[in-house]
């Protein structure tokens, strides 16, 4: 039985040990991750003071997944497509949102018709995501205006008189 504690007590020691490194090792990430937002927000202070001038750096995706528009993204429900998509170009002006995000961030306000459309639209794509123009011509062919024919309407119009 001693010799069953005595491993005992060395598997308690090691996990303990170990724990005090996982611990120390959390603490240092925390402080890598604080530092990085202290940079960020160095950047950040540094372009909205003008101080980088026009040669700016634009973006990264890391560096937008953590910006905070206050201007919302607007809503589709399947209604109004072209307003929807004039709403989305000036929200992406505004926010410099890249190229890749833009269908990723169109698909969570996607409400109804529009949701269920666009999940039938991403299994017939094999989830590969397409770019921005090509989205918006696919979501154009399908909520978009009706074709009207000008002959039907031309065809609708009656005489009348002598």
């Amino acid at each position: 039985m001693g010799s069953t504690s005595r491993s005992l007590e060395d598997v308690e020691r090691k996990f303990e040990d170990r724990l005090t490194q996982l611990q120390l090792q959390r603490q240092a990430d925390m402080e890598e991750i604080r530092q990085l937002f202290r940079t960020q927000a160095e950047t950040s202070s540094n372009d909205s003071n003008g101080r980088q001038g026009s040669g700016g750096q634009r973006p990264t995706p890391n560096m937008y997944a953590m910006r905070i528009s206050k201007v919302e993204f607007p809503r589709f429900d399947g209604k109004n497509v072209r307003d929807w998509l004039y709403k989305c170009d000036q929200f992406f002006l505004l926010d410099e949102t890249p190229g890749t995000s833009r269908v990723r961030l169109a698909f969570i306000h996607l409400d109804g018709l529009a949701l269920q459309w666009h999940l039938n639209y991403m299994r017939q794509k094999f989830d590969i995501y397409p770019t921005w123009n090509q989205y918006v011509a696919d979501v154009t062919a399908r909520f978009g205006d009706a074709y009207e024919d000008p002959l039907s309407s031309l065809l609708q119009i009656k005489h009348t008189g002598k």
